[in-house]
């Protein structure tokens, strides 16, 4: 297992001893010191643990040490931890199961839960690959804390100008070329506290996630698509223009078109993909019409711009057939993006 460090010595010994203790697997822990001042890397020596080995290195960010601690990676299986979460005891015996049980599998993660808190279920994690590929344009297919992968593909490597959201870069790049699932259980409990990446710098994680993300558009349309139809799909909630939300319907519609197409599916997972669009359509019929409705209403059938309020209701509670239609019906009014 590897675990990048920095700065974490009110974590890493319950980080690390966490590791150690699975069940029914041999655990090798990598720390990877990403240059602490705290005395992080003495904190792990002191172990005194043969099977933990401490990589020290001037600060340089986690996607550097995470390349350096997959270099040192000599069993075909590598686990990812933060040092500041902990593993439930029987995670990587279930991981190592899955990942010999589907050869067609490259990394798998999991569900995982807040320390002291129930599991985090606002991220609906999937064991299908293919739905994974396909939700990689709305968020991160997968937790990077909870993953376990075949050392081979993530040898592929992080890339270093991603000083955050390193890991949601990597399954856009790979997404074409590795098989993601995910576990539904809670493998792992996240620590939430103020001096997280994502607390810290808000901004930063927003910037590179969807810098990430339009690359990854661009290379499947083979054209560049609008910064703020892209952070419409990233970040709904966070748009305010109606007609972004309409050209952010019409580049789901496409990618959806696309997605169906291009690979051979069994009706199950078309249909999970199908189901995923709509309730993504839908929310933007709702966000958009709530958010500039002089804006969105002549986009709209006559029914909705007769009494908007009523009309966020029924689209909460319309057939997915319905909301198909209507976003059409949009679509017709407008241009391409």
């Amino acid at each position: 297992m590897v675990i990048p460090a920095f700065d974490a010595r009110a974590t890493i010994v319950d980080a690390v001893k966490s590791a150690l203790d699975q069940r029914d697997v041999e655990v090798r822990v990598l720390v990877g010191d990403d240059g602490s001042s705290d005395g992080t890397a003495e904190i792990v020596e002191a172990l005194g643990e043969s099977r933990v080995e401490v990589l020290r290195g001037e600060h340089s960010g986690i996607p550097v040490v995470l390349n350096r601690l997959l270099e040192r990676v000599e069993t075909p299986l590598v686990a990812r931890q933060d040092a500041d979460d902990r593993s439930h005891p029987d995670r990587l015996a279930q991981q190592v199961r899955f990942l010999h049980a589907h050869e067609n599998i490259d990394v798998v993660g999991s569900a995982f839960r807040y320390l002291g808190g129930p599991p985090a279920a606002s991220f609906p994690y999937t064991e299908s690959p293919t739905l994974a590929r396909w939700q990689t344009f709305f968020w991160c297919p997968l937790s990077i804390a909870t993953v376990t992968a075949r050392t081979s593909a993530l040898a592929i490597g992080f890339d270093p100008d991603f000083d955050v959201a390193e890991d949601y870069e990597f399954y856009c790049r790979n997404r074409s070329r590795l098989a993601f699932a995910s576990l539904p259980e809670p493998l792992v409990e996240v620590r939430r506290h103020a001096d997280s990446t994502t607390a810290r710098r808000p901004e930063r994680v927003r910037e590179l996630t969807l810098r990430a993300l339009e690359a990854l558009l661009e290379r499947t349309l083979s054209r560049p698509v609008n910064p703020e139809v892209a952070a419409a799909l990233y970040y709904p909630d966070e748009v305010g223009d109606a007609n972004v939300y309409g050209r952010a319907i019409e580049l789901i519609l496409e990618l959806e078109a696309l997605e169906l197409t291009a690979n051979d599916l069994e009706e199950k997972t078309r249909e999970e993909i199908q189901n995923d669009a709509t309730e993504r359509i839908r929310r933007l019929l709702g966000r958009g019409t709530l958010s500039s409705p002089r804006d969105v209403l002549p986009h709209f059938p006559a029914w909705i711009r007769r009494n908007p309020g009523r009309a966020i209701g029924e689209l909460a509670a319309m057939g997915a057939r319905r909301v198909r239609e209507l976003a059409a019906e949009w679509v017709a009014r407008r241009g391409t993006v």
